[in-house]
C-alpha cells in the first residue's frame, strides 16, 4: 500500500481509509480498495476463516502461558479479550481452548497448520501449558 499505491496510514492521509478534512466527517473506505484487490472467484469457507482468526490468537495466548509471559488462565483470558480483541462471548483465549476440550482443540490446531502454515503449530510445550492451567471444578 504505502510503495505502490502512495497510502502511508492515517498520518499520511491514506491507508485504507480517506481521511476528509471537513471537521466531523467521518472516514470511509479508500474506494480503490475493491478494484485493485477483490479477488471476485474467490471460493471461502466461513468455518476456516472463523477457526484461523480464533485459533490463532488462542494459539498465541497459550504459548504466552508457556513461555511465562501470562501466568494465570485469568490473566490470558482478560489479556485476550481487552488486549488483542478476542470476542468476548468465548470467556477468553483459554477458555476457548477448554470450552471446546483440549483435544478437539488440538486436532482442529493441526489441521489448520497442515492447511495454513506453522503458526497454528502447538510445540510440546505449549501443549503441556495448557494442561498444566486447565482449571479443575
Amino acid at each position: 500500500m504505502v510503495r505502490e499505491h502512495n497510502r502511508p496510514g492515517r498520518a499520511g492521509g491514506g491507508g485504507f481509509y480517506e481521511y476528509p478534512s471537513e471537521k466531523g466527517a467521518r472516514k470511509f473506505l479508500w474506494p480503490q480498495l475493491k478494484p485493485l484487490f477483490e479477488k471476485s472467484d474467490a471460493q471461502w469457507n466461513i468455518t476456516d476463516l472463523k477457526d484461523r482468526l480464533l485459533y490463532r490468537q488462542a494459539v498465541e495466548t497459550a504459548r504466552c502461558l508457556s513461555e511465562n509471559v501470562l501466568t494465570t488462565v485469568h490473566d490470558a483470558n482478560i489479556g485476550s479479550i481487552f488486549g488483542i480483541g478476542f470476542p468476548a462471548w468465548t470467556g477468553g483465549a483459554m477458555q476457548f481452548i477448554y470450552g471446546m476440550g483440549i483435544e478437539t482443540f488440538e486436532e482442529r490446531a493441526a489441521q489448520l497448520a497442515q492447511q495454513y502454515g506453522n503458526g497454528f503449530t502447538l510445540t510440546d510445550e505449549v501443549k503441556a501449558a495448557i494442561r498444566k492451567y486447565q482449571p479443575q471444578y
